[in-house]
């Protein structure tokens, strides 16, 4: 479906575009080749739309722009994302649906199209409108995202840790590095549209908006990389330090068997002239050593705050 933006906002056919009129279009990937030659669009573009691209890639030629983006959607998987291809040129603005999981490509194009009068559209506009409607939900994934780490990182500090603790933070970094290189790819499509030879003059101030949003998302990503490095750091000193408190109780518990060893190695020694075996004495004159050593080991360890 097209959209001409000439006296109010019309629907039109591929073959009936004007040139005076900006026109925006929503297609799939299907269409795309249908209308390949009507519309004079790329051969590599019209491939990638067509073969489901996963890639992100923008092409800049003499009078359009073309390309590919792979859509993170915060809420979903990775490997669960959209992914939409965009041919602008002078006047002309088209849309391929190559993967809609759930209808909201459609729903953000649509938003796009209605959010300006048609007297007052331009292609600067209609790009930010797009834009900025794919990447208004975000901000609630990253909340969302700051209270699921603020959970992990009370769990560490409560000593209540385990290896879950330590998998989660490798997924939420893995998570945010994908959204890093997802809002270059979208900062780099709107600095293309800086081009005035190809956009002509004006309208430059949403441009500059939706940069400065995608740079205030771009710094959320790198503060909570931050804490989360900051909390993979503090859960390795906990796990270190609960393998120090074991390794200490491990050495203690050696230190006060060792000279007991000691003492039952040698009254376990098979020699025939051993006083001690003989007399009346001998037995409970080793077990109070026994007792004695420990006793003592006891209250040394304890006056050294050893235990």
């Amino acid at each position: 479906m097209f959209y001409e933006y000439s006296d109010d906002l019309v629907t039109v056919e591929a073959d009936s575009i004007s040139e005076n009129f900006l026109t925006v279009g929503f297609i799939n990937s299907d269409s795309a080749e249908s209308i390949k030659d009507c519309l004079c669009l790329p051969d590599e573009w019209t491939f990638m739309c067509k073969n489901n691209s996963r890639r992100t890639f923008a092409q800049v030629a003499d009078d359009c722009v073309y390309g590919t983006l792979n859509i993170i959607n915060p809420a979903r998987d990775k490997n669960d994302s959209d992914s939409m291809g965009f041919f602008v040129m002078k006047n002309l603005v088209i849309v391929c649906e190559i993967r809609d999981n759930d209808c909201s490509l459609r729903d953000d194009f649509l938003s796009a199209v209605g959010r300006y009068s048609p007297s007052d559209m331009s292609i600067r506009k209609f790009c930010f409108a797009l834009f900025d409607s794919i990447i208004s939900g975000d901000n609630d994934f990253f909340e969302s995202t700051e209270d699921y780490v603020d959970c992990i990182e009370n769990k560490i500090h409560s000593s209540d840790t385990d290896d879950d603790c330590n998998m989660s933070l490798l997924k939420v970094k893995k998570r945010l590095l994908h959204m890093r290189d997802y809002y270059d790819s979208i900062e780099d499509i709107a600095h293309i549209m800086y081009d005035d030879e190809i956009w002509g003059e004006g309208d430059e101030k949403y441009l500059d908006t939706l940069i400065a949003r995608i740079s205030r998302l771009k710094e959320r990503v790198t503060l909570l990389s931050d804490s989360v490095v900051h909390l993979r750091e503090a859960y390795e000193s906990e796990l270190e330090l609960k393998q120090n408190r074991i390794m200490k109780i491990f050495t203690l518990v050696t230190v006060i068997f060792s000279p007991l060893s000691f003492i039952a190695g040698w009254y376990g020694m098979n020699f025939r002239y051993m006083p001690e075996l003989y007399s009346r004495w001998g037995y409970p004159s080793v077990i109070g050593t026994f007792v004695l050593v420990t006793a003592g080991l006891f209250f040394l360890f304890k006056h050294k705050r050893w235990i």
